[in-house]
């Protein structure tokens, strides 16, 4: 009678079933990475790394859908909280606090209009002087903003566990080129403004990515807005939806979470300390939309290199033939 075929000292056995003849089998625990011949021991290391649930990069890359961005960007903040708002708070909580009290003087009505808003599509003070001043600086916090996402997000990938301090740390040469890249973009939508009203609304999608391209991709200014328009010009379609997406989120998110501290303010008159109610809730508001706009604009990045450059076949690549 012919018997089944046994490898000798076989790697692995079925849960319910017991190697014959006494020979001890290795079985991988779940969890557990088995080094064999071809893979590194550094390999080895950084794929226990990458199991831990705090390395763990929350979004899987391939094509994505508009819906499966802004997915990603939650899961990102709800991964990092802490970190996340250590980086945005600093920059929000000026620049919110000021329209707060730049508005203190309005109507009820302005207030409401003020609070339910997105920032990042203009907000509109009757009789300030310094409201174009707070709106450049509420897109300048934005533009940083997207670098430093950028950067975090960057060192999550490769392992290492998203702190707000190394972020920091290792962004220092970042900043003053996200600051840079501001002028040159706001330059760039001028000139658009002088040539047509309408060719300011062609340009704001050309031009989104420039954050996230110079803290990813460490680019200097002029580099980074070349990369951006290059990117989103071969899916200018699939960018400019992202852009009027985006924007309209932060308009419902407004229109969702403004009703309790605007019906606060209103309650307390307009001679009272209603803009503090405001500007505390704006900070909130301001903290959360530009966590979602940054990271967004982040994994939107990520998205195009993959439509574009087949990024996650390379990092794939790369994962199964570390030694290559």
């Amino acid at each position: 009678m012919t018997q089944p075929y046994q490898a000798p000292n076989p790697m692995w056995v079925a849960p319910d079933s017991e190697p014959d003849g006494g020979t001890e089998a290795q079985v991988a625990a779940p969890n557990e990475v088995v080094p064999a011949g071809t893979i590194s021991e550094q390999r080895v290391r950084q794929l226990r790394l990458r199991q831990r649930s705090d390395t763990t990069f929350p979004v899987r890359l391939r094509p994505m859908r508009l819906v499966d961005v802004m997915d990603g960007a939650f899961a990102v903040v709800k991964s990092q909280p802490r970190a996340v708002t250590l980086l945005i708070l600093p920059m929000v909580l000026p620049v919110s606090l000021l329209q707060a009290y730049l508005a203190r003087d309005s109507s009820n009505a302005a207030i409401i209009e003020f609070f339910s808003s997105p920032g990042y599509l203009g907000r509109v003070f009757d009789g300030q002087r310094w409201s174009v001043v707070v709106y450049l600086l509420d897109l300048m916090a934005l533009s940083v903003t997207g670098a430093l996402m950028g950067k975090m997000l960057a060192l999550w990938f490769q392992g290492v566990v998203p702190d707000a301090f190394l972020v920091l740390r290792a962004s220092g040469r970042l900043i003053p080129r996200a600051l840079a890249a501001f002028v040159l973009v706001h330059l760039v939508e001028a000139v658009a403004v002088i040539g047509g009203g309408a060719g300011t609304l062609l340009v704001i999608p050309l031009l989104s990515l420039t954050s996230p391209v110079i803290g990813i991709e460490d680019a200097g200014a002029i580099a980074a807005l070349r990369r951006s328009w290059t990117l989103t010009r071969r899916h200018y379609k699939h960018s400019c939806a992202f852009a009027l997406f985006g924007a309209s989120v932060v308009f419902l998110l407004g229109l969702l979470f403004g009703w309790l501290p605007t019906t606060i303010a209103a309650r307390l008159g307009d001679g009272g300390y209603g803009w503090i109610v405001v500007g505390v809730a704006s900070v909130i508001f301001a903290t959360m939309t530009t966590a979602f706009i940054a990271i967004g604009s982040v994994i939107f990045y990520l998205d195009l290199r993959v439509r574009s450059g087949g990024m996650d076949i390379e990092i794939g690549a790369v994962e199964l033939f570390p030694n290559e």
